[in-house]
């Protein structure tokens, strides 16, 4: 391998120390392996240029842009999977913690494939695995709820390139998913690995998600977009279990976070009728159930999380009302 196989692309929005501290544990492994670091920042103040600056003093290969005016998240992480040239870029979050252990064995992992997918949601480990395109087909349509992670995904060269041949359509709040499912879709030959082990957990200084109070619109209407556009990229047949698979699997659009939603008005009888066409096919509640939780008086829904505070914990935003 020569120094120019990897790269990290970081798109980042004020989460410096973050930041510093994962690239501060990487910085040896950095080094030794020749892995360049890209970060595109989008932050108002220069904490981040320090970061940047710190690791470059300890040898670091690293740029930093900061874009003036702000580019915002999803024009941010496009830019960010364009700049580095190596031949494969991971595109991890700002958010995101890795070990050296994890640099090393994606770095290791890299044996000519179009995608690297990594473990980023559970902590059992599995067989590393090499798909085909069927195989990749069919881990997508198993897998594509968790590949919505900013870090679960290493792409390669040919990849980019396919993508930024010209200005292709990109689906809200899913940048790196559409350049994913939309490659997988294009191309019969794609090929991809599978790193089982976990290798990219949360930091614990990562805030909450920031589209936590608009769900609705994120996980129904962008979520619903993405992956019909891109229904070329699952198994025949897999599009109905694909579109449920996030709420399935992580709670979001299911009762208890729509009951919490309810409770702070960001979910209605209005939000039901501008959404259904999304929100019924994305969620785990039968319409029935939708119908009943959009009815429901905005107090009895408030009075509920209060006697719930697990519930408040994971589904509402910290600024919301208890």
């Amino acid at each position: 391998m020569t120094a120019e196989t990897l790269a990290l692309a970081i798109p980042t929005y004020h989460r410096a120390a973050a930041l510093g501290d994962t690239l501060g544990g990487l910085a040896p492994a950095l080094r030794e392996l020749g892995i360049a670091v890209h970060l595109l920042d989008d932050s108002s103040d220069d904490a981040t240029a320090q970061v940047a600056d710190r690791l470059r003093q300890q040898g670091v290969d690293i740029t930093h842009v900061h874009n003036r005016p702000s580019l915002r998240h999803d024009r941010n992480v496009i830019a960010a999977l364009l700049a580095p040239r190596a031949r494969y870029v991971w595109l991890l979050g700002d958010g995101a913690l890795v070990r050296e252990a994890g640099l090393r064995r994606v770095h290791a992992a890299l044996q000519g494939d179009d995608f690297v997918f990594l473990n980023c949601r559970n902590d059992a480990a599995t067989p590393p695995l090499r798909f085909d395109a069927t195989g990749v087909r069919a881990f997508l349509a198993r897998q594509a709820w968790a590949m919505t992670y900013t870090g679960a995904t290493v792409y390669s060269r040919r990849v980019i390139e396919w993508w930024g041949d010209e200005q292709r359509a990109v689906a809200r709040n899913f940048p790196q998913l559409s350049v994913l499912l939309g490659f997988t879709a294009a191309h019969a030959d794609v090929r991809a690995a599978w790193v089982g082990e976990r290798v990219v957990t949360a930091h614990p200084q990562r805030s909450g998600s920031y589209w936590l109070a608009d769900a609705v619109p994120v996980w129904a209407t962008d979520w619903h977009r993405v992956v019909t556009r891109n229904a070329a990229a699952f198994d025949a047949g897999a599009l109905p279990s694909v579109l449920r698979s996030h709420s399935a699997h992580t709670g979001i659009l299911g009762a208890k976070h729509l009951l919490a939603l309810r409770s702070i008005d960001r979910y209605s009888r209005a939000v039901l009728g501008d959404t259904a066409d999304a929100l019924v096919p994305c969620s785990t509640v039968p319409r029935w159930g939708l119908q009943l939780i959009a009815a429901l008086p905005q107090g009895l829904a408030a009075a509920l999380m209060r006697a719930r505070p697990s519930w408040r914990r994971r589904y509402l935003p910290k600024a919301a009302p208890a």
